[in-house]
């Protein structure tokens, strides 16, 4: 006997994060990417990808040049970005915390 459709495939919890709300964390991230200059996106896609997430695989000078290149990102702005949508992911999810 095989498993109805509603139990197959993607688990419940995947099955309620808000879409709405993923598009416009997914459009915060897009506008920074796209802020830097296309040389700069290149290269640091190349040294991430090369890195294979382990900043062991990359040289001293690439380690630095990753440094600056995701001070250009400015990752303090995106969590200001970010803060407003994190409320509401909390506020819908029925969570209560401190400062939210």
């Amino acid at each position: 006997m095989s498993s109805s459709p509603a139990k197959r495939g993607v688990p419940g919890s995947v099955k309620a994060i808000p879409w709405a709300l993923v598009l416009e964390i997914a459009m915060i991230f897009r506008d920074r990417w796209l802020q830097l200059n296309p040389h700069d996106r290149a290269e640091l896609s190349a040294i991430v990808k090369k890195s294979k997430g382990r900043p062991a695989n990359l040289s001293r000078h690439e380690r630095e040049r990753l440094s600056v290149l995701v001070r250009k990102l400015e990752p303090a702005a995106v969590g200001r970005d970010l803060l407003p949508h994190a409320r509401r992911f909390a506020l819908r999810r029925g969570t209560k915390r401190r400062g939210f």
